[in-house]
């Protein structure tokens, strides 16, 4: 197992760095602002979420993806559960 690196720079710059390094997988916890980053340029194969024992949501809590949704029903990402 490889040690964590913190990277920054355009994502696909980022992405072609890590895929340089050999690395073929790579679990990003970066919070709302980057899952949409990510999932808007997309480049997310999967999605894993988990939910943690504690939830502190309402109305001010932050949403799994920053910026701005899908403008038409024809722009939803429609996932598939994995099972």
């Amino acid at each position: 197992m490889l040690p964590a690196l913190e990277l920054s720079g355009p994502l696909e710059a980022v992405l072609d760095d890590l895929g340089a390094r050999g690395m073929i997988q790579v679990l990003v916890e970066g919070g709302a602002g980057v899952a949409h980053d990510l999932h808007a340029a997309g480049l997310v194969d999967r999605y894993v979420l988990y939910l943690a024992p504690a939830l502190f949501g309402g109305d001010d809590a932050r949403p799994l993806f920053a910026g701005p949704g899908a403008a038409t029903i024809g722009q939803v990402w429609r996932a598939r559960s994995a099972r």
